[in-house]
């Protein structure tokens, strides 16, 4: 292994641990409240298996109360929904609509 592709490796692995701490620090400056909205965008996310829909699962949860939400999920798993994402975004958006 020669002088330069030592150099090159070890600048590389310095700028891995760069990167890595840098997004610590900016998760660590995120409020309480951005914290949440992601998590429940992400939760949103597992539920309806719709990574495509996280941006409006990330705006319903800034937006909306937890209890709308959840109360959204649930009605969106009733035997008589057909699509329940699109249930669930059906009912955001009309409660969105009136903020």
């Amino acid at each position: 292994m020669g002088l330069a592709t030592l150099k090159s490796m070890t600048s590389m692995r310095i700028n891995e641990i760069s990167l890595k701490r840098n997004s610590m620090i900016i998760n660590d400056r995120k409020s309480p409240r951005a914290m949440s909205t992601e998590m429940v965008a992400d939760r949103l996310v597992e539920i309806f298996n719709a990574p495509q829909s996280r941006n409006f699962f990330l705006k319903c949860a800034w937006h909306l109360s937890e209890d709308q939400i959840w109360t959204a999920v649930e009605n969106s798993k009733k035997p008589k929904v057909k699509a329940p994402v699109k249930y669930f975004v059906a009912c955001c958006s009309k409660e969105l609509s009136k903020i």
